[in-house]
């Protein structure tokens, strides 16, 4: 009987594990603890991918990445989303990459955007657009008043 217990104890204490929900990007803290420069180099291949996803991705990540760090440079990463945003291999990545690209220009105008959870690239990228049409509009003011 004891044995059944403790075996249905760690059945639900595994279940309650498994039931956590997983970030899909790291948070503030992870990136100050980083080796940013190790990240960067691989961030770089990533976007050097034939894969789509991965290049739409390491778009997302290296965004964030911009935004919690902004005066951190990352020339190579900068150059490549650059090409991307006018030779990505699609429309989805030529859009994402010019998002990204917004941010590495004014990291500032996306500040509100390093508070919030994102639980996924499309999440992520629809906050930087809305930001970025606010701010070209000239709403971002008309918020803050």
């Amino acid at each position: 009987m004891k044995t059944t217990t403790v075996l249905l104890a760690l059945l639900l204490l595994a279940t309650a594990a498994s039931a956590q929900p997983t970030r899909y990007f790291s948070d503030y803290r992870s990136h100050q603890r980083a080796n940013i420069d190790v990240i960067a180099t691989r961030m770089l291949a990533c976007l050097e991918s034939p894969n789509e996803g991965v290049v739409e991705s390491a778009l997302a990540h290296i965004g964030l990445m911009k935004l919690y760090l902004p005066d951190q440079r990352f020339s190579d990463l900068e150059s490549k989303i650059r090409f991307l945003a006018i030779d990505g291999a699609n429309q989805a990545i030529r859009y994402r990459a010019y998002l990204v690209s917004s941010i590495f220009r004014d990291p500032a105008a996306f500040t509100a955007d390093t508070s919030q959870n994102y639980n996924d690239p499309d999440e992520f990228f629809g906050a930087i657009g809305e930001r970025l049409q606010q701010s070209t509009l000239g709403l971002n003011q008309l918020v803050q008043k």
